[in-house]
């Protein structure tokens, strides 16, 4: 998958639930992001003169941004990128399907007492496989170890018992040998 591109997967997976999101602000600003304009009274945004000349695309603070579950937002088109930009940082958006908080607790499933915030989280294909793949390799690595290790541990034991027969001279030994 490319860069450019985000899967937002729902742990529920393909029960078709639909989730509406409004714009949120940036966790580490405290502020909507910089396309996002504000709305009156009436729910229209409120546009300066700059923002009308500019030819921008801009979402309004109340805008409802639909998503299920295999939403893709392709960043390279300017309006999917707009609506990202404005849900990224919802409460209910994971970046990772087992990421966790400060606390340590999972922010899809949460721990004992409570569950987690979220119910969406973005799926990144290519890094899943490179994990798997990973994953397979040491798991290889390992049994290949453990293999070449018994073997050496075999001849080992079998020199340690044939020195065992050599030194000793009795009888008994010999026999078992």
């Amino acid at each position: 998958m490319e860069q450019n591109i985000v899967r937002l997967r729902s742990v529920f997976n393909k029960v078709g639930q639909s989730y509406f999101l409004n714009p949120t602000v940036d966790r580490q600003t405290g502020m909507l992001p910089k396309h996002v304009r504000p709305v009156d009274a009436k729910g229209d945004m409120i546009l300066s003169e700059k923002d009308k000349s500019s030819g921008e695309i801009l979402i309004a603070e109340n805008e409802m941004i639909e998503v299920t579950d295999g939403t893709i937002f392709n960043l390279n088109k300017p309006l999917e990128k707009a609506r990202w930009e404005a849900i990224k940082d919802s409460p209910l958006i994971a970046p990772e399907r087992f990421a966790k908080d400060a606390d340590g607790n999972y922010i899809i499933d949460g721990n004992r007492r409570k569950f987690g915030t979220a119910v969406l989280y973005i799926e990144r294909p290519g890094e899943d496989t490179k994990i798997k793949n990973t994953k397979q390799k040491l798991i290889i690595k390992a049994s290949n170890f453990v293999i070449e290790s018994s073997k050496r541990i075999k001849s080992r034991s079998a020199n340690s018992l044939a020195r065992i027969c050599v030194t000793h001279t009795s009888p008994t030994l010999r026999t078992s040998c």
